[in-house]
């Protein structure tokens, strides 16, 4: 949460160019798909959060000793007796549901849901040179002239694009640091004590925090791969485009101005939303992986020493 107050700015910017229309498809309906997609995995994401907290303040008011001796007065304050120990774990149940609030309004919900909507961004840019391209093909008089403008607006919107993506990679490799970092610690700790405590609503309840934070972990992960995929797709159609760019001698110069243009602008676009953090290891699906084996051994190293 204190990372999240100190990063209001770039989140505030990226934020407004996300709901925005300063970059489109052209296609209203596309646009809107696109967002209803984001609309969409919000409120499942909300649903499941809250959710899974209910079903904890519900698995904790079931009387369960595990679940008492967790919640309840740690050793050097048993002096207190029975009656403080019970008004602390009421206290800590009741509690519980505090965590939504920074569970929606900081790293998880706000990094997944700005990286959704940045990829909706990128897919109407894509959008936008797959027209050109299908344009190019089926329409005779679709001229060369016609071309360089229409690519000229469609690339001016995504140097706007690359300027507030620059914000973006700020924001998640400073979130993501925090995530996998804490993640690595968490999951593995929860795991190992829910195996130690047996089978009950308490290590359930360990274990689903476990596979929350997980996934958690995934979504961002592949949410950022999903950004490079676009990319490829867009110089995929670039690349098409330059190769059938219509040509005639009358119009060389201006062909070969085109189809300048093009190349630079699929160069750019293929190595510009890689995102690393702090330079330590590239955000990947790869990244998920190493994590799981990283808590993997988290796990097995308490498990010797335990």
């Amino acid at each position: 949460m204190i990372m999240f107050s100190h990063l209001q700015k770039p989140i505030a910017a990226v934020r407004i160019f996300v709901i925005g229309n300063s970059v489109n498809s052209g296609n209203k309906d596309f646009d809107e798909h696109e967002q209803r997609i984001i609309n969409r995995f919000v409120r499942t994401m909300m649903k499941f959060s809250i959710g899974l907290i209910l079903a904890n303040v519900v698995a904790f008011l079931v009387p369960n000793s595990v679940a008492e001796k967790a919640l309840g007065l740690p050793p050097l304050l048993q002096g207190l007796g029975q009656p403080m120990s019970s008004i602390l774990r009421c206290l800590a149940i009741t509690c519980m549901p505090l965590v939504i609030v920074p569970r929606f309004l900081t790293s998880f919900a706000t990094v997944a849901t700005l990286l959704l909507g940045m990829r909706a961004k990128l897919r109407m840019l894509g959008y936008r040179y797959a027209q050109i391209l299908v344009r190019s093909r089926r329409d005779a008089e679709y001229s060369l002239g016609r071309i360089n403008r229409d690519m000229r607006e469609t690339s001016n919107q995504q140097m706007e694009y690359w300027s507030v993506l620059s914000a973006l990679k700020d924001l998640v490799e400073k979130m993501f640091f925090l995530v996998h970092y804490s993640a690595i610690f968490t999951v593995g700790a929860f795991l190992f004590i829910a195996q130690h405590t047996g089978v009950n609503l308490f290590s359930a309840s360990l274990a689903s925090g476990a596979a929350f934070f997980l996934t958690e972990h995934f979504i961002q992960c592949r949410l950022v791969d999903t950004l490079q995929d676009e990319v490829d797709f867009i110089s995929d159609v670039i690349y098409e485009l330059c190769a059938k760019l219509p040509y005639s001698e009358d119009q060389h110069a201006e062909y070969v101005h085109v189809r300048s243009s093009l190349m630079i602008i699929s160069m750019n676009t293929s190595s510009g939303v890689s995102m690393s953090c702090f330079g330590i290891f590239e955000i990947s699906t790869l990244t998920f992986v190493d994590l799981a084996n990283t808590a993997y051994m988290v796990l097995t190293f308490l498990i010797s020493i335990g």
